[in-house]
């Protein structure tokens, strides 16, 4: 691949996934964001991420080779969100969280549907905002709402409140532990607990 082209990275998501069904504009399919990327980017380095659900064969989404061929330059396949935010100039996607994360990283966002994070004037944005929403706050205005402001975090243990500060150790202290089916059923319960933005 030519380094010095410009990286688009098309996230995948589950398309029968909530926040899909609730939150895309006209562009409701993987294969429809990957020729909408494609068509606005006619030249850039288009990289694919499907979603692991949908590689793995769990879920709807996905997008067969001949639909890729012509429309996506590599696959990543089996490739970590970080890692694969860390290649691309600019991320396409419906709605998916990756978004948000490569905002965090100062990477460029075009958004086809309207995610939490979208419509304050700090991505690209090809679906109409609601109109609570409106260009204003920061991106670290947003993140503090997003990740400290807004959520309520609790100790999956013992149901103790949690500062974020606190909620950050914990994870920290379970990312070096043995994984254990228990502790991911734990794991799971203090993510759902979190909340975003209302949509």
């Amino acid at each position: 691949a030519d380094s010095e082209k410009y990286s688009v990275l098309v996230i995948g998501q589950v398309e029968d996934d909530a926040s899909v069904l609730r939150g895309a504009g006209p562009v409701r399919t993987n294969l429809d964001l990957l020729r909408a990327a494609r068509q606005a980017r006619p030249d850039a380095h288009i990289l694919w991420k499907p979603h692991p659900d949908v590689e793995a064969g769990l879920r709807k989404g996905a997008v067969s080779p001949d639909d890729l061929n012509g429309l996506v330059d590599v696959s990543l396949d089996n490739v970590g969100a970080l890692t694969a935010i860390g290649l691309a100039d600019e991320l396409w996607t419906i709605t998916s969280t990756m978004g948000f994360e490569a905002l965090i990283r100062g990477t460029a966002v075009t958004c086809t549907g309207m995610p939490f994070y979208a419509g304050w004037g700090l991505t690209n944005d090809l679906a109409s905002a609601p109109e609570h929403r409106s260009p204003g706050p920061e991106l670290i205005g947003l993140v503090h709402a997003t990740l400290i402001g807004y959520p309520r975090y609790f100790d999956p243990d013992t149901g103790i409140p949690l500062s974020p500060e606190q909620a950050v150790d914990y994870l920290v202290r379970m990312k070096g532990a043995p994984v254990r089916t228990t502790k991911l059923t734990l794991l799971q319960r203090l993510m759902k607990r979190t909340v975003g933005l209302r949509p």
